[in-house]
């Protein structure tokens, strides 16, 4: 008897009586201390199939979902409220794509363990609470596992946030573990560890996993069958045993090509004109109280280099190397702790940018975590409409819808969102919107922080391209920050490769990547491989 069985699962988009289709027909099974992998282009359905599987789409009266889920045979679809909170975190669990949106900032890794526990123990005794945080802790490998209970999320990295997030979906030892895209924003390196987790786990416990995920070689190493799901329909079931074996869709055979990259044909625009120049940057964070000695953490150290007008500048390293730091630095969103940045000549800081309103046009970042770049009240014509307002890029109505829609087509995305919040789009689609926002401003400095991150192979691609095109229109100079070393050979002119907040290796994108001096640096590369 299969784990789980879904059949003939639909979810409707209802506005103004208007419906919009967002799954059709899925039906598919989980098998007792199986993987499932479930794949698909951003967008596709995959995560709404997952959050179908919980029932946590009830709460959402835009929505619409039929059909069966049944769970060891419990009709999960007919339970009440208080029947599925017995069994969502309990039999059943989720790790969400973005750990950092799953924890609660302001408080402790620790109590929000304790938490879940509790709700599933509520007569568990205090010493045995504690017990258990350590144990579940130390199981996902943190060995300083005191440290990381005191600790808050927003002081450990994005790999050991996601750490933390498998450690409570795992607290109550559950028949079915739902991975949905849990390794899209790590690097390589912390990928493989956090997929070797997952591994370890189902083993121990003997669980099933349904892991969801974009990257198909990923799918391809470990699952024991794959869902291939478009435009919310499943268009492929691929059995896998020593490899892919069973005959592909047509579809199916073009989405795993997508698998294999092919080397960009981005022009590489030569100029000798500085646009950024950095100085001995760093950047340091102090805690405790103000009449304790405080505790020195240094995210960044001596960061020095220069970016030279419409070129690429790829910045490379594991979680927790200090990049997105460094993003925020650039784009004026924190200030450095020492060292000095000028743009065009200019020395720049956060005041600055607040009070220079071309400037912060002309620098644009686009953050990793779409899930907090945009007004989660702001559907998304208002923010489209709020950018071309503030920056008067459309003269009339009719200039500005044009200029909406001229910008969703460009990014692949349809006009049935405009209407829509940010929390109904997929983290693929919010990442489109993100950089989309960003371009309609035709800034001069463009930062990306992993911003591709969310997005398949093949949008990933088009993205690729879409700003190859742009560049050569407009010459804008790019900082493009990733963990992926095949992204960055695509797209950059130089690289630098940062671990623990410092330099360790720049230079010239072909001669980084064909000679690698550095071990981190081979470890990048040949652990994405």
């Amino acid at each position: 008897m299969p784990v789980l069985k879904i059949k003939d699962l639909k979810v409707d988009f209802i506005s103004k009586g208007k419906k919009t289709p967002i799954l059709k027909d899925i039906s598919l099974t989980l098998e007792r201390n199986s993987i499932l992998g479930v794949a698909g282009e951003s967008g596709s359905g995959k995560s709404m199939t997952a959050l179908s599987v919980l029932n946590l789409l009830d709460d959402n009266p835009e929505l619409s979902i039929s059909g069966s889920i049944s769970y060891y045979g419990i009709e999960l679809l007919s339970l009440s409220e208080k029947e599925i909170s017995s069994i969502r975190g309990n039999r059943i669990s989720i790790i969400f794509q973005n750990p950092d949106a799953a924890l609660n900032p302001v408080i402790k890794c620790g109590r929000q363990i304790e938490e879940i526990i509790k709700i599933h123990q509520p007569k568990v005794s205090k010493t045995a609470l504690k017990s258990q945080c350590t144990d579940l802790l130390q199981s996902v490998g943190f060995a300083d596992a005191k440290r990381i209970l005191n600790a808050y999320p927003f002081e450990l990295s994005g790999g050991q946030q996601q750490r933390i997030v498998i450690a409570i979906a795992i607290a109550s030892q559950p028949d079915i573990i739902i991975a949905d895209e849990p390794t899209s924003n790590l690097d390589a390196f912390t990928s493989s560890e956090i997929i070797g987790l997952l591994l370890d786990i189902k083993n121990r416990h003997k669980c099933s996993i349904m892991l969801i995920s974009h990257d198909i070689r990923l799918l391809r190493k470990i699952s024991d069958r794959i869902v291939l799901i478009k435009d919310g329909q499943i268009v492929d079931d691929i059995s896998c045993h020593d490899g892919i074996n069973t005959p592909f869709q047509d579809y199916a055979e073009s989405y795993l090509n997508m698998a294999v990259p092919v080397k960009s044909q981005i022009a590489k625009i030569e100029t000798s004109e500085p646009v950024i120049q950095l100085k001995q940057i760093g950047k340091s964070y102090y805690s405790g109280w103000w009449f304790s000695k405080k505790n020195t953490s240094i995210v960044l150290k001596d960061i020095s280099f220069s970016v030279n007008k419409g070129s690429v500048l790829g910045v490379i390293g594991k979680t927790g190397s200090g990049k997105s730091t460094l993003a925020k630095i650039l784009a004026g969103v924190i200030d450095a702790t020492n060292g000095s940045i000028l743009i065009n000549d200019a020395p720049v800081n956060v005041d600055v940018f607040k009070q220079n309103k071309a400037l912060r046009r002309s620098v644009q970042l686009v953050q990793q975590d779409s899930y907090h770049a945009f007004n989660p009240i702001f559907s998304v014509s208002e923010i489209l409409s709020e950018v071309i307002d503030l920056y008067k890029l459309a003269l009339t109505k009719e200039d500005k819808k044009e200029l909406i829609q001229k910008t969703l087509s460009e990014f692949g995305l349809s006009e049935n969102i405009l209407a829509k919040l940010p929390s109904q789009l997929s983290g693929g689609q919010r990442q489109r919107l993100a950089i989309a926002r960003a371009l309609l401003l035709k800034p001069s400095v463009i930062i990306f922080d992993e911003s591709l991150s969310a997005l398949d192979m093949g949008n990933q691609i088009n993205i690729l391209h879409l700003i190859g095109e742009l560049r050569k229109k407009y010459q804008f100079t790019t900082i493009f920050i990733s963990h992926d070393p095949v992204l960055i050979s695509h797209i950059s002119d130089d690289v630098i490769v940062l671990d623990s907040g410092r330099i360790i290796e720049q230079g010239n994108v072909s001669e980084i990547f064909e000679n690698p001096k550095h071990g981190i640096t081979k470890q990048l590369i040949t652990t994405y491989a």
